[in-house]
């Protein structure tokens, strides 16, 4: 296939496919300075994109969902995939679609839909495409080249439905006859329904006022120009509009161009800003009318606008893409994605293993500081979330054989100073036996006792030092982080066991103790009939794996005290079942761990051991201090289980900050331990956390954290869509669902939900013979409907 220079890449972020460049700079797809050769392109560690143009005289056509639940091809995917015979054709990214690319004339298929079925899109102009990664061949064996593809495009893209007139004028129901600013003052006063209050749709004032944290948030920027789509907040903010004004449309242009939305873009282009209007218009079923419905517009809810993304989303929102090269040295980024492909395991989980297994050697021995009144323990805690066949223990154990080859070893050194001791202490009991002896013949004798051979005079038993403990008391775990100050890490294959049976001694709990296990402050451990064990310096970084549906049950049942924000959720997309015959090799992973593990605390002059502090320097916290803020308002804005993990995710930050530059040193023999933390290694463990750990734990905890009759009311949503219902009654609904609904009022409560982001509207009316109870009738929101 013979394409002009206009390749760049892509990659995911929050679960959006976006251009970028070939280092992953997100960029504008159409911008001809971004554009590359397909050779160039081709050598990033991201996907190839390709910027289509109508000049081209080339066709894309995306269809998706061609798969049947079996995995087969589907048979209307496979007609119109073969009908295309000789044009070239590959298979999407996510294995499930199939992408066509051929010739054709741009300009008789300018009437065409881009989208149809659900799962057809068809683009000639203006588009950025992203190849999947299994290549492009010729349809049939024998490719076309000179094949116009026209006709054959005619027959399978449906025609643009002709919207027809408008209606000129103010709409007959519309009783606000005010001057534009009171018109205004009318506008923001309006609360925007019970949607707006929970955060799911944006106000008139947020809209009017281009507030891009909420905007951003519930219009998302698919092109990475910008804080928000900005199309979408234009398309929002004139539903208000068309609904204030009665559909006034020349009032509408007026009143949009006040608003902080305006742009140059509304300016120019006529046909966008002809066709923003007339389609806020033409969706517009209510307009402001005292009295109508029986209500004022106060009590009103605002004109039909697009429904927010955080709504309508699939139940599981897209894993992000992580990028190793970004955070590790090139060797290291290798060494996980081949021990991840020898292990047929997503490499997610073998990088946040290895970050735990570091900060786990690490551990006391080093901390960080943000800034002088703030200093950070070095503690990880992944949750590797997955299917039984996701791959997550056969990746764990890539990180975990390793550090298993680097405790041997220190073990065996102490268990020869622990059989070399335990031969003393014979010889040492043995003289303690025989001067009992003489000193019981001496008192009989009344005579003085001998004193005490020196024999008898022995070091305490030593410890035996570990690197990891799997199943422990919090007993023994105490007895062990007391003996070594560094710390330990606790390794759980799976651990939904152990959270869910945390709790022992009946009147009693562990969780206190795990609350305080990654702070490394003291802790003291007291159980009734045993000695107190003080430990100066808790610290254990935990690594593990756990089942969704388990990891769910904990997120709905379990106690909200903290413990579960600790974690950093990794639920990346499983990987396809390899024979991956390469081998890999573990020195590399020993070699890192080695130099890791000999880091030491100092000693004070009372004999204590104490932390090593590496400061941030000063471009570090500027930038750090950047992160901060934009981390305070994800949060205000957040809900649910994240808000707590978000708290935490500075000081998580802060870590990795640290880490990177210990996993560097620890890498490259010829580099000096770092004294200070550097601005690069913070920027990379910012861009970590924004890219990848904040778009991954809104994945889990929108999967975990919905209310059950939100999941329920988006599954509703999808039902009346499929049957393309305008309107429909209660009644209607629950016969439609039959024993897939328990109840009138479960159902009331799922049509609650929809009725909260508005997404449908209730209207009462009566029965043909005027006669009984009034029906509840409901009318949908336009936009479910709307060609995007």
């Amino acid at each position: 296939m013979n394409l002009p220079p206009r390749f760049l890449n892509w990659r995911i972020v929050d679960g959006r496919k976006v251009p970028c460049r070939a280092d992953g700079t997100i960029c504008n797809a159409h911008a001809p300075a971004n554009h590359t050769d397909f050779a160039t392109a081709s050598t990033s560690q991201y996907g190839v994109a390709f910027d289509v143009r109508a000049e081209d005289g080339l066709f894309f056509l995306d269809m998706d969902k061609c798969r049947d639940d079996a995995g087969n091809w589907t048979a209307k995917a496979t007609a119109i995939f073969t009908s295309f015979n000789g044009a070239w054709g590959e298979v999407s990214q996510s294995g499930k679609g199939l992408h066509i690319m051929g010739r054709c004339d741009p300009s008789r298929l300018a009437d065409r839909r881009n989208k149809w079925d659900g799962w057809l899109e068809f683009y000639t102009d203006g588009r950025f495409v992203a190849f999947g990664g299994a290549g492009w061949a010729p349809i049939g064996g024998e490719a076309r080249p000179d094949q116009d593809w026209t006709d054959q495009l005619l027959k399978l893209v449906p025609a643009r439905k002709h919207r027809g007139e408008l209606p000129r004028g103010v709409d007959d129901r519309y009783t606000g006859n005010w001057t534009d600013e009171k018109l205004i003052e009318r506008m923001f006063a309006a609360s925007g329904g019970a949607g707006a209050a929970f955060g799911l749709k944006a106000t008139v004032r947020d809209l009017w006022d281009a507030k891009a944290d909420i905007l951003g948030r519930l219009y998302p920027a698919f092109d990475g120009k910008g804080d928000f789509d900005h199309s979408s907040a234009d398309a929002a903010l004139m539903a208000h509009l068309a609904f204030w004004t009665g559909k006034d449309m020349p009032r509408m242009d007026q009143l949009f161009r006040r608003s902080a939305l305006m742009r140059e873009k509304y300016e120019k282009r006529a046909d966008y800003r002809r066709d923003t209007i007339q389609n806020a218009a033409r969706l517009c079923e209510e307009v402001y009318s005292v009295g109508g419905n029986g209500q004022s517009a106060d009590e009103t809810q605002n004109g039909w606008e697009p429904l927010p993304s955080a709504f309508t989303q699939a139940d599981l929102l897209p894993a992000p893409m992580l990028e190793l090269a970004a955070f590790l040295p090139p060797a290291l980024a290798q060494w996980i994605d081949d021990a991840a492909k020898a292990k047929s395991a997503p490499p997610d989980y073998v990088f946040f293993a290895f970050l735990s297994v570091s900060a786990s050697l690490i551990g006391n021995a080093r901390k960080v500081s943000p800034k002088p009144s703030w200093s950070q323990a070095v503690s990880i805690w992944p949750m590797c979330i997955g299917n039984p066949s996701s791959g997550k223990s056969p990746a764990l154990d890539a990180v975990i054989d390793p550090l298993r080859v680097v405790e041997n070893p220190i073990r065996k050194k102490a268990e020869s100073e622990f059989a070399e001791w335990k031969s003393k202490k014979a010889l040492a009991d043995m003289a303690e036996d025989g001067w009992k002896k003489t000193v019981r013949l001496a008192f009989a004798k009344n005579e003085t006792p001998p004193e005490k051979p020196k024999a008898m005079t022995i070091a305490p038993e030593p410890h035996m030092p570990r690197l990891m403990v799997s199943d422990c008391t919090i007993e023994k775990l105490a007895t062990i982080c007391a003996a070594q100050p560094k710390g330990i890490l606790q390794f759980r294959d799976e651990l939904s066991g152990w959270l869910l049976g945390m709790v022992r001694y009946s009147n009693s709990s562990d969780r206190p103790f795990w609350l305080e296990a990654n702070g490394g402050r003291s802790y003291s451990v007291e159980r009734v009939g045993r000695d107190t064990v003080t430990i100066p310096r808790l610290l254990i970084n935990v690594l593990g794996g756990i089942q969704p549906d388990k990891l769910k049950s904990l997120l709905i049942d379990g106690d909200d005290d903290g413990l579960l924000a600790r974690f950093i959720p990794v639920w990346p997309d499983s990987v396809p079942l390899e024979d991956h015959l390469e081998g890999y090799s573990d020195t590399l992973a020993v070699k890192v761990f080695e130099r890791l593990c000999g880091l030491e605390m100092y000693t004070d002059e009372a004999g204590d051991s104490i932390p090593i502090t590496r400061a941030f320097d000063a471009t570090a916290r500027k930038e750090f201090h950047a992160f901060r803020e934009r981390l305070i308002q994800l949060e205000a804005d957040a809900s649910g289980a994240l808000v707590p993990f978000l708290g935490k995710l500075p000081g998580l930050t802060a870590t990795f900050s640290l880490l990177r530059g210990y996993i560097r040193w620890a890498n490259d023999n010829s580099m000096t331990e770092p004294d200070i933390v550097s601005s690069d290694d913070v920027v990379s463990s910012i861009a970590l956390a924004e890219r990848y750990i904040i778009p991954m734990a809104q994945r889990c905890y929108s999967a975990f954290g919905a209310t059950k009759e939100i999941s329920n009311a988006v599954r509703l949503l999808n039902i009346i869509k499929q049957r393309g219902w305008t309107e429909f009654t209660q009644r209607k609904l629950q016969r439609t669902l039959g024993n897939r609904i328990s109840s009138a009022r479960e159902l009331e409560a799922q049509i609650k939900e929809l009725k909260a982001v508005d997404a449908v509207r209730e209207t009462v009316s009566q029965t043909n013979s005027q006669v009984g109870r009034p029906s509840k009738r409901f009318v949908v929101n336009p936009y479910v409907y709307q060609e995007e």
